[in-house]
């Protein structure tokens, strides 16, 4: 038998020299009776522990955060070569006490669990009962029966703690990664993935471990967060798969945040202003950050009517935390274009120059027949000034002033400071 207490066994796979075995004087360490390989049993809280062939990758979790979790381990006989390491326990946090090997190279490891301890079919006791109050962290004695010599899949889960989420805003969304790779010897099959809570989903686009996955492969797969309120979200996700401990379950947690930054109206202003074509429209708007939130923002708009268009004062905003601050957005509803067709004399000219271009020498000609193109463009230019709305001409040629078409529009404002935007409706009628 050996026991390794907490911290040492890991700096004995890590190769750190002050690693230290501490077992009573009494005992050896264990052996295969057959190829004299070192089999180690103990726990630990580290989520990177060394695993090779492992029936289990995940680390229970309580609040969050890792707890002790069984291993066993075998080396060659030399000590340096791991041979095989594996967590035990599936959800329970526990710790292996004892090892000992028999000549068909199964090792039967004891130790103690919480509640959840993974049970195979047909064992004498399958489970214990569930905690209650004031019980909540009793321990179980367990007998585990380990054959790391038949061919099996094995499901290498990253990560393999928790899935931590960002501060997400309420009512928006965020994707997170799990990798899981098919660490066993035989190929590994994923069956079904499931969470507990409903604002944690698994998007079926975004699934790509459907498909069997070779030895020394992997895949990958997402997980939406949702939060619908601002509070803080926790719950498990299950992979289910045909790897000898089929279930593979870690934490995920996140929490909802406001948004960064609000939009309202300043005292007596509104979001639907009535104006006659040709006259501004104004809206007062006042710009309201989240308490722990400073930065500037920036504004733009969406849906302009044809020849409207956005202008705001000031044209950025520093916010700092909790203090509103005001700008005011205003729709012109006329553009001014410049009326080529309007000077007869252009026609004329172009007309002339479209004659004698036969006559011009060849080298002239190429840039003449430039030029004219050029001219062409700037018509065609004025000709799409001429179109829509109204219009009022200042005279034969010069600026024309286009006028936005009487009719009710919707315009949205955007407000962004890159990373975080929101947006506000504006109504705009026009008589």
């Amino acid at each position: 038998m050996c026991q390794l207490w907490r911290g040492h066994l890991y700096r004995a796979l890590s190769g750190d020299r002050r690693c230290v075995l501490r077992q009573p004087a009494a005992h050896r360490t264990p052996l295969d009776p057959v190829n004299g390989d070192i089999w180690l049993a103990g726990k630990t809280e580290n989520s990177a522990f060394p695993l090779l062939t492992p029936l289990q990758s995940t680390v229970p979790q309580a609040s969050g955060f890792a707890s002790p979790v069984s291993v066993v381990i075998e080396f060659d006989p030399s000590g340096k070569i791991l041979e095989f390491s594996t967590f035990i326990g599936g959800i329970a946090p526990g710790y292996a006490s004892a090892v000992a090997v028999d000549t068909n190279h199964q090792a039967h490891a004891v130790g103690a669990a919480e509640y959840g301890m993974y049970t195979t079919p047909g064992v004498y006791e399958p489970s214990v009962p569930a905690p209650g109050q004031g019980f909540a962290e009793s321990t179980y004695a367990y007998v585990v029966l380990i054959d790391p010599i038949t061919p099996a899949p094995s499901a290498c889960v990253n990560p393999n703690t928790t899935l931590f989420f960002p501060a997400i805003t309420v009512g928006t969304s965020s994707d997170e990664t799990v990798t899981v790779a098919s660490c066993g010897t035989e190929p590994l099959s994923i069956t079904g993935i499931a969470t507990a809570a409903t604002v944690f989903t698994v998007p079926t686009s975004k699934n790509g471990c459907a498909q069997q996955t070779p030895v020394g492969q992997s895949c990958t797969f997402s997980v939406r967060y949702s939060p619908q309120a601002v509070e803080s979200d926790t719950s498990t996700l299950t992979i289910q798969s045909n790897a000898s401990i089929p279930l593979s379950v870690i934490g995920l947690s996140g929490s909802g945040v406001g948004p960064a930054f609000t939009i309202g109206t300043q005292p007596g202003g509104s979001t639907s202003s009535t104006v006659t074509a040709g006259q501004p429209a104004s809206y007062a708007l006042s710009i309201t950050p989240a308490i722990n939130y400073s930065g500037m923002v920036s504004f733009s708009c969406g849906g302009l009517p044809r020849n409207a268009s956005c202008s705001f004062s000031p044209s950025n905003l520093i916010l700092t935390g909790g203090t509103s601050a005001n700008v005011t957005v205003t729709i012109a509803t006329q553009s001014q274009a410049f009326a080529l067709l309007g000077n007869g004399h252009f026609g004329t000219n172009l007309a002339y120059a479209l004659i004698l271009l036969p006559f011009i020498s060849r080298r002239r000609r190429a840039r003449v027949y430039g030029l004219m193109m050029l001219a062409l463009l700037l018509l065609l230019v004025g000709l799409s000034a001429c179109g829509g709305g109204g219009s009022s001409n200042s005279g034969n040629g010069g600026s024309r002033s286009m006028m936005v078409a009487p009719g009710t529009y919707s315009i949205q404002l955007t407000v962004s400071d890159g990373p975080n935007s929101q947006t506000q409706a504006l109504t705009l009628v026009v008589q």
